[in-house]
This record gives C-alpha cells, structure tokens and sequence, in this order.
C-alpha cells in the first residue's frame, strides 16, 4: 500500500514538473504563444498551469509525508512487537 502510494506521488512530481516546464517554455518562447490563444497558448493560462503545478506538486509532496509517517509508525509498531 505505501509502496503504491510512493509510486502515485512520484508519477504526479512528474506530471507536475512538466506541466510547469512547459508552461515556462510557452511564456519564455513567445512566437509560440498568442494572446488569442489560437496556434499556441496565451500567457494567463500559462501563468495559471504553473500555478497548478505548484499545487501539485506540493500535494505530491503531502502524500509522501504522509507515506513516510505511516512507514514510521508501521516500523515503530513492528519494533514495540519484537
């Protein structure tokens, strides 16, 4: 179950990490982008991606915290029962 967890949380670090990549490009390479948002995207919605992305990945972050307390506890419990 923890290592399911680790696993779904590291997937979403990355998810996160790209999302915010290329939202940066988007803002940084401006003949991508367009205002109107047509052949490429505009620069609120990128601002609003990586703001997403931060998000995410502090969530991502909250989950392995979360994992890592439980693999304590879990250790703490085994180790009280020896």
């Amino acid at each position: 179950m923890i290592n399911k967890m680790l696993s779904t949380a590291i997937s979403g670090l990355f998810s996160a990490s790209q999302r915010v990549n290329q939202a940066s490009e988007n803002i940084t390479r401006p003949e991508t982008a367009n205002a109107s948002g047509v052949g490429g995207s505009s620069m609120p919605q990128d601002i609003i991606d990586i703001k997403l992305g931060e998000a995410e990945y502090k969530a991502n972050l909250a989950v392995i915290k979360t994992a890592d307390e439980m693999m304590d506890e879990l250790l703490d419990a085994v180790d009280k029962e020896v």
